[in-house]
């Protein structure tokens, strides 16, 4: 072999390694936990692209010692800060097939996992033809070894891995945040949830539940936190009464831990000078990591533990705190209802707390 052939493979070989090991420093998906290095990879735009493919490779790659499970179809998020022992596999726009599915691959590659967390979000039975990724089984046949060459020499990796310096870079020179005070209330009419489509949710939950004890997994269910804009926009356009049905209707299938309720948390003012949420709907890691620490121990300090024995009357001390915040924020809550599609775009520079 000649030296000009030994420099070109030399080169190659070279350049491969180069590229898996600037994926693993980036990981893009943080799936193989890289070390969060400021100004590099500790911004991560692609966190749940293809969120679909990424949990099965989460489950085979990082599966051992888990013994807790977040599904559904609303997200707690899968954080640096989450405890060791927790997986995350929910995903958005779901459906009850789908979700078998999941619970049937722990079932075959996490069997130390005993409780599934199932979250639920009123959002979630409206907007049912948002686009999301698919699902393709395709990833269930590869071995741990293709399962990782895949995640570290692919073109999307390395694309979103480029994606992730840009962030983490921009974000270093220029560290701002924002709060989205109406986006996942504004311009929603919620026109196709009706009683008939929380009734079907009801029996899916049921289905869920059933399957989960035939395949000895404990199953715990929450209601995902919202904040009281949220609140007030159902109620200002009447659909409060159906947020409210879901939540009784769930007591009678299985007791659950609600973190929706008003409290210090989900009475935030959205101004930017608040720490717990992004928009109405999704939390920051601070108030994330709560929820699942007060979760993992038994829903004992943040959410409060409902059955069909109380659900009633907490939702009535609920709804008249509601009310009465609106009686005493009558324009703020005028405005909130009558809120247009193009205010969801409306954003708020995050004030940071001085230290």
């Amino acid at each position: 072999m000649s030296k000009k052939d030994l420099f070109f493979i030399l080169s190659i070989v070279i350049g491969i390694l180069a590229i898996i090991l600037f994926n693993y420093i980036i990981d893009p998906y943080y799936i193989f936990k890289a070390v969060p290095i400021e100004g590099i990879n500790d911004k991560k735009p692609h966190l749940y692209t293809n969120k679909r493919q990424i949990i099965f490779s989460d489950m085979k790659l990082n599966g051992r010692y888990k013994i807790h499970a977040f599904l559904g179809d609303c997200a707690l998020y899968r954080t640096a800060d989450i405890p060791y022992n927790s997986a995350f596999y929910s995903v958005p726009v779901t459906n009850i097939s789908e979700i078998k599915s999941i619970i049937m691959y722990i079932k075959k590659y996490i069997p130390g996992i005993k409780t599934l967390y199932f979250g639920l979000n009123f959002n979630e039975i409206a907007g049912k033809d948002r686009k999301t990724d698919e699902l393709s089984f395709d990833v269930l046949k590869k071995s741990k070894l293709n399962e990782i060459i895949g995640l570290l020499f692919s073109w999307n990796t390395t694309k979103y891995s480029f994606e992730t310096l840009k962030a983490s870079v921009l974000y270093k020179k220029n560290p701002t945040e924002y709060v989205y005070p109406y986006r996942e209330t504004a311009g929603k009419k919620y026109t196709d949830i009706t009683d008939e489509s929380i009734d079907e949710k009801i029996k899916e939950i049921e289905q869920i539940k059933e399957y989960a004890k035939e395949n000895d997994f404990k199953l715990t269910f929450y209601f995902a936190p919202s904040n009281i804009t949220y609140k007030i926009y159902l109620y200002k356009n009447n659909v409060y009464d159906k947020y409210n049905k879901l939540k009784k209707q769930l007591a009678l299938v299985s007791d659950y831990c609600d973190y929706s309720l008003n409290n210090e948390y989900n009475t935030e003012i959205l101004d930017g000078t608040g720490i717990y949420y992004i928009d109405t709907l999704h939390i920051t890691p601070e108030f994330d990591n709560i929820i699942i620490n007060d979760l993992v121990s038994g829903c004992k300090k943040t959410g409060i533990l409902i059955n069909k024995g109380n659900v009633s009357k907490i939702i009535e001390t609920d709804t008249k705190y509601l009310k009465d915040y609106v009686n005493t924020h009558k324009e703020y809550a005028e405005k909130i209802g009558n809120l247009k599609t193009e205010d969801e775009k409306v954003r708020i520079k995050r004030i940071k707390p001085s230290i």
